[in-house]
């Protein structure tokens, strides 16, 4: 009798185990309208260290069933930093399908970058959930939409006016196989407007941003890079020298190779939107280390 007592238990115990071992997020349960305002208060930037990203967190699981919920926050008074947390939240909702209104509000949120928002604001969180800001992480979120996102990104090139996105989105356009086909949207006015952002003007990695930029877009940037060159700026006029020699077809292997050197002892060349950079080829790094110490090109 104690016996087959005790094994009756056996079911329920094992169930209980079970359910002690399961992740924390599947024992959880959807947020109640209470909770989600708490945790919508909790991604407001109030210097409280944790409580965003412990909010991200609890949501994450949910993103799908509380899309309208996040959308309908989103467009109302979430400052910054909750509007970063959100946009990780619906970049992460494998059923989203964004509107006309979504992917202009992303958009618009790319030239801010930073400057506001940084990844170290939305702390404490695994590597998986936030693996850069949330400008960054919205790139992977449009290559998935591409089809939409497409007329919108072209729409755009004649007028931003910041080189980050311009080169971001000719370099998810060459991933994707259609920068040729916008190629016209890169206009003498836009290459000449990009090549600015070779001087000396203090602004971090723009200077990587521009040649890149050049590079996807090879001889076509040859006249905004010739005007560049003749720049009173030494950085603008050495970087244009250099970028010159990389992509111009009339130049010479050694001259290609060494505008190449020269380009990778000053600047970051390899940076890609998201996935692997490519590969250096092998006699870079030797070459360029014989520039770090030049004023000068060539």
């Amino acid at each position: 009798m104690k016996l087959a007592r005790s094994s009756r238990r056996l079911p329920l115990c094992a169930a209980l185990l079970a359910s002690l071992a399961a992740p924390a997020a599947l024992r959880a349960q959807v947020p109640t309208e209470p909770e989600l305002r708490r945790l919508f208060k909790d991604m407001r930037s109030d210097k409280i260290r944790g409580n965003c990203s412990s909010a991200v967190v609890r949501l994450r699981p949910y993103a799908d069933q509380l899309r309208d919920q996040l959308l309908r926050e989103l467009y109302g008074d979430a400052d910054r930093q909750a509007r970063d947390a959100i946009l990780h939240l619906l970049f992460s909702a494998t059923s989203f399908v964004p509107d006309e209104r979504f992917m202009r509000f992303v958009l618009a949120r790319m030239p801010e970058q930073d400057r506001y928002v940084g990844k170290g604001d939305i702390a404490d969180l695994p590597s998986d959930y936030i693996p850069g800001g949330a400008h960054w992480k919205a790139w992977e979120f449009i290559d998935q939409h591409f089809n939409k996102f497409e007329p919108l990104l072209a729409e755009q090139i004649e007028s931003t006016r910041d080189i980050w996105v311009l080169w971001a989105t000719a370099w998810l356009m060459k991933k994707r196989g259609v920068l040729e086909r916008y190629s016209g949207r890169f206009t003498p006015e836009v290459l000449r407007r990009a090549a600015d952002n070779l001087r000396n003007d203090g602004q971090p990695f723009n200077a990587s941003q521009t040649v890149r930029l050049f590079l996807l877009l090879g001889k076509q940037s040859l006249p905004a890079l010739q005007d560049a060159a003749k720049s009173r700026d030494t950085q603008c006029r050495n970087l244009a020298l250099a970028t010159i020699d990389a992509l111009d077809p009339a130049r010479s292997a050694a001259d290609a190779k060494r505008g190449f050197a020269f380009l990778a002892s000053r600047l970051n060349l390899g940076n890609t939107v998201f996935g692997r950079s490519p590969p250096s080829p092998p006699w870079l790094e030797d070459a360029a280390d014989r520039y770090r110490d030049k004023d000068s090109y060539p």
